[in-house]
């Protein structure tokens, strides 16, 4: 379809914001179509390079291969011994500062013997401010607005943020193109995908911190569905067979529903996917066509509907989003929708739960859906303040080095379980954490800096769950519905697009409620494409033409 036309009808961890991850396939698009902004700045039209050469790192062998596609490497054992990178510590410099997301620490940084050896092993005495995520915004705008930055930024996607790199941060671009990032071994293990979620108009602007690009996945409480005869992992053919199993898994006598969360944020994107809309914004031959405009978004609407109208979904999955994960582990739903991450996470968390996913069908039959694919990484990167040498710069770069060290290295452990016997131990030559208090103090914030905790399958003692979870990623990443957006810019989206995404998402739930007709989508859409919607998607093409 063209743009114009529409069919008619708890614990502490090392990596702060694993949670925040469950979000992370829509967070760039939501952010990247709201907030106030003007235009692209200077650097909008500087010629692009190509991405850091992917090197992957040779120092330790997956039992599982990872693959340019994002497929994650998977490990069955930590090996033993740890490789040793060499090079650290590193030699001493300048203190580096830094703003992240994050808690504020329960202990100071001399008292944390973690932020200790990060800063004796980078040769830097690291000082970091943390802000809480649902306020750092506001701080990312005041601190750029007074103009007294930190060496390390997490950059957030707001207005005129072309500009504001430009202006204030390093170009990256010159230190890590091509064969350049060879000088940074951990950084040069990141794919192409991964460094296109700190590339903006074609220039490279920060680190990420990597993730599978793997979006959201269906998990299912295999020990419930046991109990109903129902696979763990269910194989479904298509629409009809997805709201069969639905309805088996909701009884309202024993205050039992299929599944929970906010259904026009949720489930109504996961059945999106079943029909194949875009995975937000599709691009074709240059052209680029928002999800808003796709018949099959009108489609989706209608089936999704029919599911919450028929009770399939917690009848407060409306007024209260925030318990689907309470009444996931209650067993009060036995369906969750989250990142991927989040299946790992329940596997080692809750064992008994017998964790499994649902491979969403195409609604009218013919296979599996393509996978709407994510951001391969956190959707907020880590910009570094323009520097007066570019010897800095590359200081500054060797300390996200480090950050960056593989799984099976000696630094790994470093990041991302601290100090042996003070956070955690060797169990069987595993790491295992330690308990209260020692081991509830790790990093906060750095490990936005390019950490890989996330981007590797690995489930100490549960060869089957690291199989499992690559067989996933193996199947449905390199067939999966890319965001066409990602790496793009439009002032529009953050200039405009706010105020109709609220009237979007109010629009959706009063279908899904049965409030308001199917039909009155086209209105929306029409009025949407007229106002934003055709700018946004020329400003797309204008981007993605650099």
């Amino acid at each position: 379809m063209t743009q114009n036309s529409l069919p008619q009808v708890t614990r502490r961890t090392l990596l702060t914001g694993i949670g925040a991850a469950a979000g992370s396939s829509l967070l760039m698009s939501c952010r990247t179509e709201s907030g106030p902004g003007t235009g692209p700045g200077p650097r909008a039209s500087a010629a692009p390079v190509e991405p850091p050469t992917h090197v992957p790192f040779e120092g330790v062998t997956p039992d599982l291969p990872g693959t340019v596609d994002g497929v994650t490497a998977g490990f069955f054992t930590y090996p033993s011994p740890p490789v040793d990178r060499p090079g650290f510590p590193l030699p001493e410099t300048t203190p580096i500062t830094a703003m992240f997301q994050g808690e504020s620490p329960t202990m100071s940084a001399g008292a944390n013997p973690v932020v200790q050896q990060l800063r004796q092993q980078t040769g830097n005495q690291l000082e970091a401010t943390t802000v809480l995520s649902t306020e750092y915004v506001s701080k990312f705008q005041t601190t750029i607005a007074g103009g007294d930055l930190p060496d390390l930024v997490q950059i957030e996607q707001v207005a005129e943020l072309p500009g504001l790199l430009d202006k204030h941060f390093t170009d990256l671009t010159e230190f890590l193109a091509g064969d350049n990032i060879a000088e940074f071994p951990a950084l040069a293990a990141f794919t192409a995908d991964n460094w296109a979620v700190s590339t903006i108009n074609g220039r490279i602007w920060g680190v990420p911190q990597p993730r599978p690009p793997a979006g959201r996945i269906m998990l299912t409480r295999g020990d419930t569905l046991a109990k109903l005869g129902i696979d763990r992992d269910p194989k479904l053919n298509d629409g009809e067979d997805f709201a069969d199993m639905l309805a088996e898994l909701t009884d309202p006598t024993d205050n039992t529903f299929a599944i929970a969360g906010d259904p026009a944020n949720w489930l109504l994107r996961a059945v999106r996917q079943m029909c194949g809309a875009p995975n937000v914004w599709a691009e074709e031959n240059g052209s680029f066509t928002h999800e808003i405009m796709a018949e099959e978004t009108v489609e989706a609407l209608e089936q999704t509907a029919k599911l919450v109208q028929a009770g399939f979904t917690h009848p407060e999955a409306f007024s209260k989003p925030g318990e689907n994960h309470t009444w996931f582990r209650a067993g009060v739903t036995p369906l969750l929708i989250q990142g991927f991450t989040a299946w790992g996470n329940f596997s080692r968390s809750n064992p008994e739960f017998d964790t499994g996913h649902v491979e969403l069908p195409q609604w009218t039959g013919g296979g599996p859906s393509k996978l709407y694919t994510s951001l391969a990484g956190y959707y907020a990167f880590i910009g570094i303040r323009k520097q007066d040498s570019p010897e800095r710069v590359r200081e500054i770069l060797h300390v996200l080095d480090y950050i960056a060290s593989p799984f099976g290295t000696t630094q790994y452990l470093d990041i991302n379980y601290g100090v042996d016997g003070a956070t955690y131990h060797m169990d069987g030559g595993e790491p295992s954490y330690l308990e209260e208090p020692a081991g509830a103090e790790l990093l906060t914030g750095w490990p936005y800096a390019g950490a890989g905790s996330q981007n590797v399958l690995y489930a100490p003692g549960d060869q089957e769950l690291v199989q499992r979870q690559h067989d996933y990623l193996s199947a449905t990443l390199p067939q999966g519905r890319r965001n066409a957006s990602i790496g793009r810019y439009s002032a529009t989206a953050l200039s405009k697009a706010a105020t109709w995404d609220k009237r979007r998402n109010d629009l959706e739930r009063s279908i899904l409620l049965g409030e308001k007709p199917v039909s009155a989508w086209n209105t929306f859409a029409e009025d949407w494409n007229n106002a934003v919607g055709k700018k946004m998607a020329e400003e797309f093409a204008a981007s993605a033409a650099v």
